[in-house]
């Protein structure tokens, strides 16, 4: 039995006469099976702007909500300017050690603003000169000595300087209103004014008055440092059998000296005469104005033509 041969060929040129169809978009064929299993298809697909195989039923990864993320549009979206800012923001926030910048404030609060930005200034405190004691009004007054001197180099201060402060009118100025108040409130009390006027040792009035004066002010504890001649020589009258009693009817000066020499005793009525014979031997002029003639000692008239 004889095996025929193809009863018809093809003519040779109909391969090159006849276009030939164009390849399938997608050509997959099953790969032999391994171990009696399908072997995952490999399929060779075709894209626009990708290259490379694509191994299986390759699907874009989706999100929680379902849906499809791609990885081209993902691309576009970090070339775009605003999320670029967005991403540094997040890298600096976690990574660069700082806060985001300022229109992103740490832990939600708002920036604070920087000084002479048009931040509201604290109020100046306004004292009530007219509540505070003789010391209180002393070291304000040495706190602002410039301010009523008008120099650093100023050694004194006069009475005429607190008297020109007094008479100016409040301002805008919290500062100077506040030097104002003091300066009117200190006319107020003739007693403070006399006491830091008033010499250390003469116990005379200048109009004139140094730091160090004001410091030797508020230092000074004696009960009797805010009373005038007057009153002084109206205490010694007061006392006039208690520290007369050895001397015939007159106070000797040396006494005085011997009784202001000794320390307080904790003794108020002992301690009341031994400052205010301190304070007598401090005034000078008032003490030879007592000792008329002279002699040492001081008569119970000479107290009475004094303080009256």
């Amino acid at each position: 039995m004889s095996v025929s041969t193809l009863e018809s060929s093809v003519p040779a040129s109909s391969t090159f006469d006849t276009p030939s169809p164009a390849p399938q978009a997608k050509a997959s064929r099953p790969a032999p099976s391994v171990d009696g299993q399908n072997a995952t298809n490999v399929s060779f697909r075709s894209q626009e702007n990708q290259t490379g195989p694509v191994f299986g039923d390759h699907q874009p990864p989706t999100d929680r909500a379902g849906q499809r993320h791609d990885p081209l549009a993902t691309t576009q979206a970090m070339r775009h300017p605003g999320f670029m800012e967005r991403f540094k923001d997040w890298m600096s926030h976690w990574f660069g050690g700082h806060c985001p910048p300022m229109h992103r404030p740490c832990n939600g609060a708002p920036p604070r603003p920087h000084p002479g930005s048009g931040a509201p200034s604290r109020p100046h405190p306004k004292p009530d000169y007219s509540m505070q004691n003789h010391e209180q009004l002393t070291q304000a007054l040495l706190d602002n000595f410039k301010a009523f001197t008008g120099s650093h180099h100023a050694r004194f201060m006069t009475t005429r300087d607190i008297r020109e402060m007094a008479s100016r009118p409040l301002g805008n100025d919290p500062v100077m209103n506040n030097n104002i108040r003091l300066a009117r409130e200190i006319l107020n009390r003739p007693d403070l004014m006399q006491a830091l006027d008033r010499n250390n040792g003469t116990g005379a009035t200048d109009n004139r008055f140094s730091k160090q004066d004001l410091r030797n002010a508020l230092n000074d504890t004696n009960f009797f440092r805010y009373k005038d001649d007057k009153e002084i020589a109206g205490e010694m009258l007061s006392h006039f059998d208690e520290l007369a009693r050895r001397w015939g009817g007159k106070i000797s000066i040396r006494d005085l000296h011997r009784l202001a020499a000794q320390p307080l005793t904790g003794d108020s009525p002992r301690d009341h005469l031994i400052q205010l014979a301190q304070v007598l031997l401090r005034r000078g002029n008032l003490l030879m104005a007592m000792d008329r003639n002279g002699d040492g000692y001081l008569s119970r008239r000479e107290l009475q033509r004094l303080s009256s």
